[in-house]
Order: structure tokens, then C-alpha cells, then sequence
């Protein structure tokens, strides 16, 4: 079964696939970008938890995914990079929690923030080199020019609205397009504040 979510923060994730986890559906592959693969579980002890690193050598990581086996850790593993994210499912009868203090889920939320920044740059500069010079910025001071329709605006009254509302759809998505990069510009703020929100939270518990 696959599950479409997308999260600013790691504590929200936790929650949802921990949620999905007392419902019988156990995360067997995060793919990225929003998307989850859960395969049924009817095992009721079990708990996921997120951790964000990246590694700089092999010999690194294989150390980080051996020192969380004898925790009793395992990873799901999952062949994208996600970001930097790494999924773990433990029994929540030996822990409960990656992490011993709050310091650690405070390094963890830094890390995890650095690499939002890093993947929402790769996303704007992506767009913007990609996509929107082939876009109509017009619309910005005459969203008339949304409409791509021959002498729409001349039209009788019937032929003017049946005209209007076929290319209504297609012009909304021209504007969209347009104001993408505002929009893309708000909701990467609107992360960050949530996600900085959460970094605030554990550094004043330390």
C-alpha cells in the first residue's frame, strides 16, 4: 500500500507513521518526496523513528547502522537519499527512543534543517532555471493575458462565456505558473519557521 504525506518537521512524521503503525501498516520503504510504502503488521510493540545524517565514508555508515543494530535498531531501507533521512523500527518494549536527551534530537532537528534548505535551493534553482522562462510573466500586471484564446475579449456574450469558461482552467494554471516562484518563496519560509520552531523547542529543554 502506498501513502502520499509530506512533512516540515521530523516529530510530525514520527507521529503519522506511528499512527499508520497502530492501524497494522508498517513502513517497509520510504521513497521520498512524500511518498510511503507499508506493507500489514500485526505485531503492537513496534515504533519508528527518524534519524538525518549523512555520511562521508562507507566505512562511516556502516558503523552508524551496526552501532543502531545492537540497540536494536533496524533500518528500513530505502534507495533514495530522502533527504538525508534515515527510518528505524525498534521494539518499543526495549526503547522507545532514538535518542537519550534532548541534546541529541536538538543536533538531529539542525541536521535535518540544513538539509531542507539544501534540497529547497536545489528545488527553486531547478525551477527557475527549468521551467520558468518558458512562462508567461505578463499575467503578473494583466492577467488577461492568462487567455491565449483569439479576440476573447470581442466576443458576443454567449460565445464570449463559453469560450471564457473552457480556457478559465488552462489560464488559473498559467497564473499558478507564474507566481510559482512567490509561492514556492512562501511555503520554504513557512518550513523553515516550523522546523526552527522545533530546534527552539529542544535547545531550551537542554
Amino acid at each position: 500500500m502506498r501513502k502520499y504525506r509530506y512533512f516540515s518537521t521530523i516529530d510530525k512524521e514520527e507521529e503519522w507513521l506511528n499512527t499508520q503503525l497502530n492501524k497494522g501498516l508498517v513502513l517497509c520503504e520510504p521513497v521520498g518526496f512524500g511518498r510511503y510504502s507499508f506493507e500489514s503488521n500485526s505485531q503492537s510493540n513496534q515504533v519508528v523513528r527518524i534519524d538525518s545524517r549523512k555520511f562521508k565514508t562507507e566505512d562511516e555508515k556502516n558503523d552508524y547502522f551496526q552501532f543502531m543494530a545492537d540497540f536494536g535498531w533496524i533500518n528500513i531501507k530505502n534507495e533514495s537519499k530522502n533527504n538525508g533521512k534515515i527510518y528505524f523500527i525498534g521494539d518499543s518494549s526495549i526503547s522507545d527512543e532514538l535518542f537519550s536527551d534532548s541534546n541529541s534530537k536538538y543536533e538531529r532537528e539542525v541536521r535535518s534543517r540544513n538539509s531542507l534548505l539544501s534540497m529547497n535551493m536545489f528545488i527553486f534553482t531547478f525551477y527557475m532555471l527549468i521551467f520558468y522562462n518558458k512562462t508567461n510573466k505578463t499575467v503578473f500586471f494583466n492577467p488577461k493575458a492568462a487567455f491565449l484564446t483569439p479576440g476573447l475579449w470581442y466576443k458576443g456574450d454567449q460565445e464570449f462565456w463559453r469560450a471564457f469558461l473552457f480556457e478559465l482552467p488552462f489560464a488559473i494554471l498559467r497564473i499558478i505558473f507564474a507566481f510559482a516562484p512567490l509561492i514556492l518563496l512562501g511555503y520554504f519560509v513557512y518550513q523553515f519557521v516550523l522546523v526552527q520552531k522545533s530546534i527552539n523547542k529542544y535547545k531550551d529543554l537542554n
